[in-house]
């Protein structure tokens, strides 16, 4: 059975249940008494996780325990409490782990090899309480797994499960239509090689999608490439209006359902932090920062340059989202042909690319592009907030003007042709 399918029954709070809610309580009320509730260790801290998880994951269960608080608090102070106790747990929440996952044989089109893990296709079986007696549900889903060699050091293991873990915290509680949802976690098993998986709905990558598109002659239309850079800017607001940075932007990050709506989401949150913490969340930043150098921001190159700590920020977000938008358009990212230090050169001094265009020769916009153009003015850059970036977007183009903001899943015809 899928955990994550239905709210648990209400059974009632046992005793020492009640106690932790009325601390979590007390942390949503006043977040500079929450040291009673992220202090917590062994038993209580794991039962605290679970608590959480719960009210985080289903509305009936916050209305049930915290009705006298608004739910406003639950996508805002509660990520951040899961996220503290989390790092002191041992365990995963219970309701993470998700049980009948097959991963399928591999082929080219079900594998996607990253950094430091390899994404694989499997089904999630899953009784269904509105199909007969023993009838079952396959879902297609992915199955991200940290690559594991026999060649890894004791530190490089630990690193990667650190990595895990961390991605887990900050991605399980994110609820948005242009994020990539988190399903859960594998239990360990001879089919999986016995590293456990997290697991997703099986996504496509957008930018491998336009290009296959393209190769078969059936363009996107310009207005199905600002639809999903809407997507993605409304994704990437969300994660800020969270105070989280996404720190790893870039097209192969982007994925895309293969379903009628054909919504754009943002995946990988394995360097996602939260911009008011003190200290940077990983152990190793530069050990697992594997971003293109295209999409560094003026200040990163600098860092470099400086051998300073290259932490991110909302304005390197931004930077790097102004370089998806060009390479969604022209399949290239910016200052393509250049090499890596020429490019950085160009960000260095500030130079702006060229307005993007389709290989059709369809330009992006004009209004849209002097929007998106503020990526690469720095100043402007890291004043910049995401509701009036999106507002702006919003104002400048007609065409999505009764969609942005008021519903994050327009409609949509699309002359899609998914990969079989």
């Amino acid at each position: 059975m899928h955990r994550h399918c239905t709210a648990p029954a209400s059974t009632g709070s046992l005793p020492q249940d009640s106690h932790i809610l009325r601390l979590i309580r007390v942390s949503l009320k006043y977040p500079d008494r929450c040291v009673a509730l992220v202090t917590l260790r062994g038993g209580d801290a794991q039962r605290a996780m679970d608590l959480i998880y719960k009210l985080l994951r289903y509305p009936e269960y916050w209305r049930e325990e915290i009705p006298d608080i608004s739910i406003g608090y639950r996508d805002f102070t509660l990520p951040r409490l899961f996220f503290e106790l989390g790092k002191q747990a041992s365990k995963q929440p219970a309701d993470f782990i998700c049980q009948g996952v097959q991963r399928e044989p591999v082929r080219d089109f079900d594998y996607a090899p990253g950094g430091f893990a390899d994404v694989f296709r499997g089904k999630l079986i899953e009784k269904d309480g509105k199909l007969k007696k023993g009838d079952i549900v396959k879902k297609y889903v992915a199955l991200k797994k940290p690559r594991h060699t026999l060649s890894m050091t004791k530190d490089e293991r630990a690193l990667q499960a650190e990595s895990t873990k961390h991605e887990c915290l900050m991605w399980s509680p994110l609820s948005h239509p242009n994020i990539v949802k988190f399903l859960g976690v594998t239990e360990s098993n001879k089919t999986l090689n016995d590293v456990p998986c997290m697991i997703s709905p099986w996504r496509h990558e957008l930018l491998k999608q336009i290009k296959t598109m393209r190769h078969q002659g059936t363009y996107p239309t310009t207005y199905e490439l600002d639809h999903w850079l809407l997507d993605i800017a409304a994704g990437l607001a969300y994660l800020h209006s969270r105070h989280i940075v996404h720190a790893n932007l870039q097209t192969s990050n982007i994925l895309v359902s293969t379903e009628e709506d054909c919504v754009a989401q943002i995946a990988d949150f394995a360097l996602s932090f939260f911009a008011d913490s003190d200290i940077m969340l990983l152990p190793d930043f530069k050990a697992i920062d594997k971003t293109p150098s295209p999409w560094h921001a003026p200040e990163l190159h600098i860092a470099t340059i400086s051998e300073l700590p290259t932490r991110r920020t909302f304005a390197t977000d931004t930077f790097a989202f102004g370089c998806v938008c060009i390479e969604l358009y022209t399949s290239h990212h910016p200052f393509y042909g250049q090499r890596d230090d020429q490019a950085a050169a160009n960000v260095l001094r500030g130079v702006i690319p060229l307005q993007p265009s389709t290989p059709r020769g369809e330009k992006m916009d004009d209004a849209l592009w002097q929007i998106i153009a503020l990526a690469w003015l720095t100043i402007l850059r890291i004043a910049q907030r995401w509701p009036k970036f999106i507002e702006g977007y919003r104002l400048c183009y007609p065409r999505v003007r009764t969609n942005i903001l008021n519903s994050f899943n327009p409609p949509r015809i699309f002359h899609w042709i998914p990969i079989n």
